[in-house]
């Protein structure tokens, strides 16, 4: 059973929301083809930490997106029509 909770199954770990995937009938559950597949879906969607579980054993399988020091990721420059990268720096100066 997955489901989509307010923290993580293990009180070490960050309150967050994340992805668990709960054995419900046993650990055997997590060999099966569909699970291992439901598994990797939501670990290579990427946007929240994805947690197994099953009796008292709970392991990350993924911890979610990094999240920034500060801020939030830095933008390249758009390039120009020569595909090199504009730079705003050199044609503020400019005057026509």
């Amino acid at each position: 059973m997955f489901s989509l909770e307010s923290r993580p199954p293990v009180a070490e770990a960050p309150d967050q929301a994340c992805i668990v995937g709960r054995a419900v009938n046993g650990a055997q559950a997590f060999d099966r083809w569909e699970v291992v597949e439901a598994f990797a879906m939501f670990v290579r969607e990427g946007s929240l930490p994805v947690w197994k579980a099953s009796d008292r054993d709970a392991v990350a399988m993924s911890r979610g997106p990094e999240t920034p020091a500060r801020g939030g990721p830095r933008r390249k420059p758009p390039r120009n029509a020569s595909g090199s990268q504009a730079r705003a720096d050199t044609q503020r100066g400019s005057r026509s």
